[in-house]
């Protein structure tokens, strides 16, 4: 299975699915390499707790009410984690 890991927009914080990955040091170490990978440099990955949350590739409109069954929206339990700059 593959291990995606999406980002925020700023790439403050990580998000994986959490089935995805064997635990959460094995998230931990698939975001540092995917970071470094995009920036070259090292950073920890800290603040991580697995969080229920919903997944689209569509938008979703404000005060209108959408059944699930018409969206492709995904429950799933995340791992998320916040990045920062390696201490010295």
């Amino acid at each position: 299975m593959a291990k995606e890991i999406l980002w925020s927009e700023d790439q403050e914080f990580a998000y994986g699915i959490k089935a995805e990955f064997i635990n959460k040091e094995d998230f931990i170490a698939t975001v540092k390499a995917e970071h470094e990978d995009l920036t070259g440099e090292e950073f920890d990955v800290v603040d991580v707790e697995v969080c229920t949350g919903l997944y689209t590739d569509e938008t979703l409109e404000a005060e209108k009410i959408i059944l699930l069954k018409y969206t492709n929206v995904q429950i799933e339990n995340w791992y998320v984690g916040r990045v920062e700059e390696k201490e010295v």
